[in-house]
């Protein structure tokens, strides 16, 4: 038997560092720098994005998954006042997402110059 986080050394190991692939490691800090503020909890995140011209961005270029993410919450009666599993690691894959992908898009942007 072995726990998680051995799993996850071996799965980096096996993935990772033995195909010399590139990566970060992302402090939960500076992803909520990234959605909103760094001590912030689920429910101040979630209103955040929901403010943010990134949510606006997403939208417009996938709507289907806003339907479905609204679609979830309804469904399930997701407090938003006080966010919970599941909903808090579907949106914490959210962030991540975003975070990710704005950074790529940084990046491609340096690379053009």
């Amino acid at each position: 038997m072995f726990s998680i986080g051995e799993f996850i050394g071996l799965l980096k190991h096996k993935i990772v560092i033995q195909n010399k692939l590139k990566y970060d490691i992302i402090q939960p800090s500076s992803l909520k720098m990234f959605i909103g503020k760094g001590n912030s909890n689920k429910t101040e995140l979630f209103d955040s994005f929901m403010l943010s011209k990134l949510r606006g961005e997403l939208e417009k270029n996938n709507k289907s998954f806003f339907l479905e993410l609204t679609r979830f919450i309804n469904e399930f009666n997701c407090d938003l006042k006080n966010i919970k599993s599941p909903l808090s690691d579907i949106l914490d894959s959210l962030y991540m997402g975003l975070y990710l992908w704005q950074k790529e898009k940084l990046e491609g942007v340096a690379n053009e110059n």
